[in-house]
């Protein structure tokens, strides 16, 4: 992976020249500044982590602005030669949000589908399955959560579906398939209902390995019911948006 070499010394100075690097993880298309008594140092992260040469120890204030959200921590340099590392993620983070081009984000399997407005997920007796994933795994390393908005709604068939169907949120680890949910870190069941706002869908995400990434598995199963008789209708889930926090 290529980086950003943000090399200078206040208005002028090399790496070479450097007390310490600052190396700081941030959203991909970002931009990034580092300040300390009047030195002001600035990088636009263009795949995600930007390196600052900075001149002297101290305290140095990090700041990241993506768009209109930023996100700003204070770092300590201590020794010359050291590489400071920080991760600053912005608060709000979409992996997925009507209209922002994040669907490429994201493929589909069996009955789901997604497009610039939602992902739609249907399971039913057509389509026993329907599963939506990131394409990619992802860092979470100093997220606190990971939230999905979005509508389920169950099919009703005049029985009572809440065992008969299954609908779950996933974050799997990327050294196994996204679809693999048996490995899943996390899992969380949704009901039915309109899980926007306040509402949203949350999980943890604060104690996962901070060196790993990870997919986002979203996924809609008709089960049997438990007489063996005939596949009952799943449900609809419309997710409209995805985030990390």
């Amino acid at each position: 992976m290529s980086s950003v070499w943000i090399s200078r010394r206040g208005a002028g100075g090399s790496l070479s020249g450097a007390w310490a690097v600052i190396c700081v993880a941030c959203p991909a298309g970002s931009r990034c500044t580092v300040r300390r008594d009047g030195i002001v140092l600035r990088g636009l992260s263009r795949d995600g982590i930007v390196f600052f040469a900075v001149p002297s120890a101290g305290e140095w204030l990090v700041s990241v602005t993506d768009g209109e959200r930023e996100k700003s921590k204070t770092v300590t340099v201590a020794e010359r030669g050291e590489m400071v590392r920080v991760l600053l993620r912005c608060s709000g983070e979409s992996l997925f949000e009507p209209g922002s081009g994040t669907e490429s984000l994201w493929r589909t399997i069996g009955g789901a589908g997604v497009d610039s407005g939602s992902i739609v997920l249907e399971a039913n007796v057509g389509s026993i399955l329907a599963c939506a994933c990131l394409k990619e795994p992802v860092s979470l390393a100093g997220a606190a959560e990971l939230t999905v908005s979005g509508v389920r709604t169950i099919v009703p068939n005049g029985a009572d579906q809440s065992g008969m169907t299954s609908t779950k949120i996933y974050i799997v680890p990327e050294d196994t398939a996204a679809t693999d949910v048996a490995h899943a870190v996390r899992s969380l069941a949704v009901g039915a209902g309109d899980f926007t706002g306040e509402n949203a869908l949350v999980l943890d995400v604060s104690d996962l390995d901070a060196d790993r990434r990870y997919y986002v598995t979203i996924r809609s199963r008709a089960v049997q019911n438990g007489d063996g008789g005939e596949q009952a209708p799943a449900c609809t889930f419309t997710v409209t948006g995805v985030a990390i926090l």
